[in-house]
């Protein structure tokens, strides 16, 4: 399975990296992999990056899936699922599902989804 951590990127931050989005993935690695000592420091700088991910207002978005389970933050959709937290959505998948990126979408345009463990990264409205 997948799995893409989606980061909610401030609007200014996106027109910086847009054209530059291995930069971007570098710094959200580097803050994904922090030590707990520099965890004061790893906050300041996400939030100069990202957005806190707004849940009712997703949840709104996708509660229009045709959702298999909802427990709390994680949802099963088409054997893919999606868990809200605060910092960022998680999406794992075997196939990816188009509704599932439309909706994200929906939700905000300047999403970043990282794969740290493959190495690869890419803007979802580009999808």
């Amino acid at each position: 399975m997948i799995t893409y951590n989606i980061f909610s990127i401030k609007k200014e931050i996106y027109i910086i990296y847009k054209n530059n989005p291995k930069s971007l993935y570098k710094t959200l690695y580097n803050l994904n992999n922090l030590n707990k000592s520099d965890l004061n420091l790893g906050l300041s700088i996400y939030n100069e990056i990202c957005n806190i991910i707004n849940k009712q207002k997703i949840t709104k978005y996708i509660n229009l899936l045709p959702i298999t389970r909802n427990v709390k933050n994680k949802y099963l959709i088409n054997k893919n699922v999606i868990i809200i937290n605060p910092s960022k959505i998680t999406l794992k998948y075997k196939e990816i599902n188009e509704d599932i990126i439309y909706t994200l979408n929906n939700y905000n345009k300047y999403l970043f989804a990282c794969d740290f463990k493959n190495n690869k990264y890419y803007w979802l409205n580009e999808i």
